[in-house]
């Protein structure tokens, strides 16, 4: 999956033509917004995405037909829920056809509602809540993105997850270099100082 910057027909195409197998959009607002992604990411008849891929049509080797039927059946959409207006929009996102799942940014949402970094907060939960229970209703599968850290994907499989983004690269760095020098300052049995 790779997460584009925003929702424009330009980002879209550029990392679906290079291979991506599915597609995250942060900060929707609207249906009509998501309506726009899924038709980005969709080859006629469903969508407007333009011909072009690479790497999906194995630069050239594979019949036209062959790569828009994958493309369009097997290309993973999903929008990011994480402002209030996609929450009061979300029983209109999740009804579109080709969007396959909604993932719940949380950090982001509860800043949205006014408590930044509150996650426990009432109307966080509620959102939370809300999003889940409509997405499945309609099918969708529902994601999360968070921290590293255990703790927090069991917070969000309890609430109904379907797939945890777990932290990203940096935070796998980070944590490996951290118990990488906690192993040499035992090895070596020396005071080293932390980068």
């Amino acid at each position: 999956l790779a997460r584009v910057p925003e929702g424009t027909h330009h980002y879209i195409k550029r990392v679906l033509d290079a291979g991506a197998e599915g597609i995250i959009v942060p900060q929707v607002r609207s249906a009509r917004e998501v309506e726009q992604v899924v038709a980005a990411c969709r080859y006629p008849p469903l969508g407007r995405r333009g011909w072009g891929p690479r790497r999906p049509a194995d630069y050239g080797r594979r019949p036209q037909a062959q790569v828009v039927d994958e493309a369009n059946q097997r290309l993973f959409v999903v929008a990011q829920i994480e402002t209030v207006e996609a929450v009061d929009e979300i029983e209109a996102i999740v009804a579109l056809e080709g969007l396959d799942s909604v993932v719940v940014g949380p950090y982001d949402l509860s800043a949205s509602l006014g408590v930044l970094g509150q996650l426990e907060h009432p109307q966080v939960v509620q959102a939370i809540e809300q999003i889940v229970a409509v997405a499945h209703r309609a099918g969708r599968w529902v994601g999360f993105g968070d921290e590293a850290a255990a703790q927090s994907c069991a917070r969000w499989a309890r609430m109904g997850a379907d797939w945890i983004q777990c932290g990203g690269a940096d935070a796998y760095m980070n944590r490996h270099a951290r118990q990488l020098l906690d192993e040499v300052r035992g090895a070596v049995g020396t005071r080293l100082e932390s980068p």
